[in-house]
């Protein structure tokens, strides 16, 4: 009969994942650049999470990960995102991302 290897050190603990960084300030964005956003709940103004490499960049999200607190530099409302709700939006000399 063979033994269980005995567990190396204490096991991690369990985190939720949260976003530690603020999004992208609007002078940091870019025209013509790709960005994953979510969209504010209060005034409906895109807010960058990350610069994507391009259009084809994949979105991979399900409900197991959540950006908390997530301050709009528009309106400076607060909300949560679940990652379903990232988009892939590209900023346009309109404004800072469409």
């Amino acid at each position: 009969m063979q033994k269980k290897p005995k567990p190396l050190g204490k096991p991690l603990p369990q985190v939720e994942p949260e976003l530690q960084r603020p999004p992208l300030f609007p002078q940091e964005i870019i025209v013509g650049c790709w960005y994953l956003c979510v969209v504010c709940r209060s005034c409906e103004s895109p807010i960058a999470f990350w610069q994507a490499e391009g259009p084809d960049t994949p979105i991979h999200a399900d409900n197991s990960f959540v950006f908390r607190d997530v301050p709009c530099p528009s309106c400076s409302a607060r909300h949560d995102y679940p990652a379903t709700a990232i988009q892939l939006l590209q900023a346009l000399p309109e404004g800072p991302v469409q």
